[in-house]
């Protein structure tokens, strides 16, 4: 054993399930928004996967020492937050954690956002524009940032336009379909902020509108009254487009 792998092996410790804090604004994923970053298929997913047998690696938990952070001190989740609400929704008491201490918020956020970029499901482009905002917002250069977020430095300018700032200081990530629309005239900085981005899921309008043709031409669209009741608004909302635009 290491020196490393004894430290590590010296702070793994079992924690109250429920003694563990989960703050959204230190987790280096965006979407989706209305969970907070929570991915609820993956948590049901390993849920599942648990249930079965399989072992999971131990969560790493991050006490901040720094006393001007107003949650210094306490157990906050730095990497494995799926892990513990598979744990919660499992009833378990416990879990195995490894515990480290950080001297600063922006240290335990490099962490969370190493161990993301790393390993586990991959975190998509428009939430690395959100990291390569917040991590210049603390100081840090782009060359910097470029290693931490393992975007290389020619691709951090494409990056840059999923930041979008409206007058009034107001910041959103966007999505491509969205950024395209923006570039395009189509919506403006301040209009973007309407678009409900969690639930799109393509990179072009085009994309989505031929998926939407093969599922009715499939004859794939189960029928119900909520089926009924969004493709009436969907026709409406494309007519109302169309008669918008001659």
């Amino acid at each position: 054993m290491n020196k490393d792998e004894k430290r590590a092996s010296e702070n793994k410790r079992e924690i109250k399930t429920d003694d563990l804090t989960y703050d959204p604004e230190l987790y280096p994923r965006l979407f989706p928004k209305d969970t907070a970053g929570i991915d609820w298929f993956t948590v049901n997913r390993y849920v599942q996967e648990m249930r079965a047998g399989a072992k999971f690696p131990p969560i790493v938990v991050g006490i901040i020492d720094d006393k001007s952070y107003p949650r210094h001190g306490e157990k906050l989740i730095n990497d494995g937050v799926h892990r513990w609400k598979a744990y919660k929704k499992l009833g378990l008491e416990t879990i195995e954690a490894f515990v480290k201490h950080y001297p600063s918020k922006l240290s335990f956020f490099r962490d969370s956002i190493a161990a993301n970029v790393e390993h586990g499901r991959s975190i998509p482009f428009t939430a690395k524009a959100r990291l390569l905002d917040l991590l210049r917002l603390n100081g840090l250069g782009d060359g910097e940032i470029s290693k931490i977020i393992l975007v290389p430095m020619d691709k951090i300018v494409e990056l840059e336009k999923r930041i979008v700032k409206t007058k009034n200081g107001r910041r959103i990530y966007v999505k491509p379909i969205v950024q395209k629309a923006i570039e395009a005239g189509q919506l403006t900085p301040e209009e973007s902020f309407r678009v409900k981005q969690e639930r799109i899921n393509t990179r072009t309008v085009k994309s989505l509108l031929k998926q939407l043709i093969d599922i009715v031409r499939g004859k794939v669209l189960i029928p119900s009254e909520e089926i009924k009741e969004l493709s009436e608004e969907l026709v409406l909302l494309l007519q109302q487009y169309f008669e918008e635009m001659t």
